[in-house]
């Protein structure tokens, strides 16, 4: 499904996995009964203002926005379950701090807490999802995520509003209590996890210090830089829904706070009923392919919720309701393809830097869609629509540039001396013996011609042999300029 996109990616190998399954479902209702009544929480349990908890939570918002860099190191070094493990930890410890704060400081430094306990969970749950899915499932195992957190989203905060219903700040300290729990039952459960061994080995292991150097090959990697900025501009469109939504049904729509609600209710169905069909059933098409249809429909989207200030009023509810539909598909369709094509592109044996900068474009686009959108919004909804539907089209005409390239119908491939249990051809990446710069291993993301391969360069002159008997259109020069013809 990714590099080799077919029936395999079709079953899930589940077994052994379970514990990891049940900690997803954990972490997910937990964050789903307190991220909605995040500011809530701060104004009855703390006693802040609204503009105070606003001022905190987008101070702790550009603190952490580095964090993300910092995980590297943890997740060269560590096997990534610890490194899940130990951002949920960290969460765990902030939202039991959230029980104690009671000034606008005390709140700032607790969210910064928090902030980098996602940070460090999500940079170490797709190294994690690498080691548990074979290179033609990561796709689905993506999707599955998406698709639990989703539901666990929609049940957490459906539990967090029955709590909430009592209008008692002791509900509210449940809340954080009970969250922070959840955080340390996942966390338990990954580190009593008896893991399954990787379903992709590195080829050699990671040279002495190799966690040291590593930023500079992801720094200079081109195709992480193109997918990076490529996810920046995909997170403002997602970040419309959380950010912009409510204001316009709201206040530009002039439409009741509850039909707010009920699109974001129907969002969190779509994407926990829907991502694994979908994804499934374009299992087949290349990565290209599907970040082009996303941004094809989300402008669409834009374009119908920019349509709905022109409708009747008795219209624009149902129009909004089709927008979301659509807007949900654009994220059903980018989500798992862009972080599993992420960890393919990532090296073998040090994955964290490469890692760690594609997070850093989810903290960016996260951290400035607040001050972008509601700024557009302000302007007028032409402004903000308009510039949401360029941004789109700038995202299609730009993957071709920004991005690797997959080949784009899958063939049956050679198998390896030491591993018959995946192709040898797999995409550079997590348990592939590419490393950063050498190019897509099928070929098709070759350096120009005549510049020789150092990962070819750098392999057992009988290995280098074997392969250039199998690939000689590309493997030859440099394995008889290593083996002396």
């Amino acid at each position: 499904m990714d590099a080799h996109t077919g029936d395999r990616g079709a079953r899930l190998r589940v077994k052994g996995r379970r514990p990891l399954l049940a900690a997803m479902v954990i972490d997910s209702v937990g964050t789903g009964m307190f991220l909605p009544f995040t500011v809530l929480y701060f104004i009855h349990a703390a006693g802040l203002t609204a503009p105070a908890v606003g001022v905190a939570l987008t101070v702790a918002g550009f603190v952490v926005l580095p964090a993300p860099l910092a995980v590297a190191p943890g997740i060269d070094r560590f096997p990534a379950r610890i490194v899940v493990a130990a951002g949920n930890l960290i969460s765990c410890a902030a939202f039991a701090a959230y029980l104690f704060v009671h000034s606008q400081l005390a709140v700032t430094a607790a969210a910064v807490a928090a902030g980098a306990g996602q940070a460090v969970f999500w940079t170490g749950t797709r190294a994690l999802i690498s080691e548990v899915a074979r290179p033609g499932e990561r796709r689905s195992w993506f999707a599955l995520q998406t698709a639990i957190r989703y539901a666990g989203y929609g049940l957490g905060g459906l539990a967090g509003a029955a709590v909430v219903s009592l209008h008692s700040p002791a509900g509210f300290k449940a809340l954080a209590a009970i969250d922070a729990l959840s955080y340390l039952g996942a966390a338990l459960l990954l580190i009593s996890w008896r893991q399954p061994p990787p379903a992709a080995k590195p080829a050699k292991p990671p040279a002495p210090g190799g966690a040291r150097r590593s930023y500079w090959p992801a720094l200079t990697d081109r195709p992480l830089a193109g997918i990076s900025a490529i996810n920046t501009a995909f997170v403002l469109c997602a970040q419309v829904l959380p950010v912009v939504l409510a204001v316009y049904v709201v206040g530009t729509l002039h439409l009741a706070a509850w039909i707010a609600g009920m699109l974001f209710t129907l969002n969190t169905l779509l994407i926990a009923t829907g991502q694994a069909p979908v994804t499934l059933a374009t299992r087949r098409i290349p990565h290209r392919h599907l970040l082009r249809s996303a941004a094809a429909t989300w402008a669409i989207a834009f374009a119908l919720l920019w349509a709905a200030t022109t409708l009747p009023h008795g219209a624009r509810a149902a129009v909004l309701a089709t927008a979301i539909t659509i807007f949900t598909l654009a994220e059903i369709l980018q989500g798992p393809v862009i972080n599993a094509l992420v960890v393919e592109l990532a090296p073998a044996g040090n994955p964290g830097a490469h890692l760690s900068i594609f997070q850093l474009s989810w903290s960016v686009g996260q951290t400035i869609a607040p001050a972008v959108l509601l700024g557009l919004l302000s302007a007028g909804p032409g402004w903000l629509w308009a510039t949401t539907i360029c941004l789109c089209l700038l995202i299609f005409l730009g993957i071709d540039h920004l991005t690797p390239h997959q080949r784009e119908l899958s063939r049956p491939q050679p198998e390896t001396v030491n591993d018959r249990s995946r192709p040898r051809d797999a995409q550079r990446g997590i348990g592939s013996p590419w490393r950063p710069g050498s190019g897509w291993a099928d070929g098709s993301y070759a350096p120009p011609a005549g510049q020789r391969n150092q990962a070819d360069l750098d392999m057992p002159a009988g290995q280098n042999r074997l392969i250039c008997a199998l690939t000689p259109d590309r493997h030859q020069a440099a394995a008889r300029a290593h083996n002396g013809g």
